[in-house]
């Protein structure tokens, strides 16, 4: 299946000669940059608490999660969709400074096995609600 492409993915590269390039190959690795500084944020708030509560639950972690508020005031990781991945992210981080071993990661697991199963129950709602049924002949 071939993704219909707009003009509004590609800008010019700067003058009326210029070739047009992908607005993502303009930016480059900026946009990764950007959608790391609220992880990082996160991250840090993450840590604080379990390093102030050794014994915060999985669905504490999420709630810190889902309440996380940017600078700007939007909630970055408040969709169920984006649960799962930035726990992943979270546990990889936790591991590389060393703390795999702390009850918190077991926490993280759990959490992360919630947000896996809640997200498969969401999107099999959602794609239920979307089939249209077949109403029976009378």
């Amino acid at each position: 299946m071939t993704m219909p492409i707009s003009m509004r993915d590609y800008v010019s590269a700067g003058g009326a000669d210029d070739a047009v390039v992908p607005i993502a190959q303009r930016l480059g690795s900026m946009t990764e940059e950007i959608d790391k500084k609220p992880f990082d944020a996160l991250y840090a708030l993450m840590k604080a608490h379990w390093e102030a509560n050794s014994s915060i639950d999985a669905q504490a972690l999420i709630d810190l999660m889902v309440e996380f508020t940017k600078d700007d005031g939007t909630k970055p990781f408040a969709p169920i969709s984006t649960h799962t991945s930035t726990l992943m992210e979270i546990m990889m981080r936790a591991k590389a400074d060393g703390g795999e071993d702390l009850p918190v990661y077991k926490e993280l697991y759990a959490a992360q096995v919630y947000s896996f199963a809640g997200n498969i129950v969401l999107e099999n709602f959602v794609q239920a609600m979307l089939v249209r049924e077949e109403y029976e002949p009378w």
